[in-house]
């Protein structure tokens, strides 16, 4: 509030989307083939070379489907997804298709939606989960269902998960650069294929006031 000029005096951040990411090509494709058939082989000009693994995908579960009549009918897809109006299930704040449901067990009132990825580090059992400045204590946490039941608690702590991320390049080498021998740096940056690995092991309850852990459970 003492310097509204750095607030008010920048311009706005662009937003970077990648239009080609799978997860966002994929729900982009739904909502287009809802508009209109998508068509192999004009369409591939529109939504890039990936198009037919994307259109392969949706098939799969169940979204898409073969027009089995009319021209170019082996090339037509037509949107059959459980969704009438696919649209209207795409978040604009994130990308993941699967999303877990947060329910307050008093009421059964659902709080919030959180993508999969995230959930298990918001909404595992024994977390406290904060919604719109109210505390929540996970109670259950049902990966069938894709539901964290909770209950509203006052507590004088937070939660933080205990876990670690293996990454291990594939493919050789290429991100392990021999040490240089001379006194000058000379360095490279390459792109290569990794898998990223995360395991949640447990949590640490901590205090609040102090920021000092007060347990940890396994």
């Amino acid at each position: 509030m003492k310097s509204p000029d750095k607030l008010f005096g920048k311009p706005i951040e662009h937003c970077q989307v990648d239009s080609h990411n799978p997860k966002v090509l994929g729900q982009h494709i739904a909502c287009a083939a809802y508009e209109h058939p998508i068509c192999l082989q004009y369409d591939e000009n529109h939504f890039g070379s990936t198009l037919d693994s994307i259109v392969t995908t949706l098939k799969d579960k169940g979204f898409l489907v073969n027009n089995p009549s009319g021209p170019f009918s082996s090339t037509m897809w037509n949107y059959i997804g459980p969704e009438k109006n696919p649209s209207q299930t795409v978040s604009i704040r994130a990308i993941e298709h699967d999303k877990y449901k947060v329910i307050d067990k008093l009421n059964n009132r659902l709080l919030e939606e959180i993508e999969e990825s995230k959930a298990f580090f918001q909404v595992y059992e024994g977390a406290i989960y904060m919604h719109q400045g109210v505390n929540y204590l996970v109670e259950e946490f049902d990966l069938s269902s894709r539901t964290a039941f909770c209950r509203k608690v006052d507590v004088k702590y937070y939660t933080k998960t205990r876990d670690y991320t293996d990454i291990n390049v594939l493919g050789g080498d290429f991100a392990y650069l021999p040490a240089c021998k001379t006194n000058h740096l000379k360095t490279t940056a390459q792109a290569n294929s990794c898998k990223v690995s995360t395991k949640w092991f447990g949590f640490h309850r901590i205090c609040k006031s102090s920021s000092k852990i007060l347990d940890t459970v396994e």
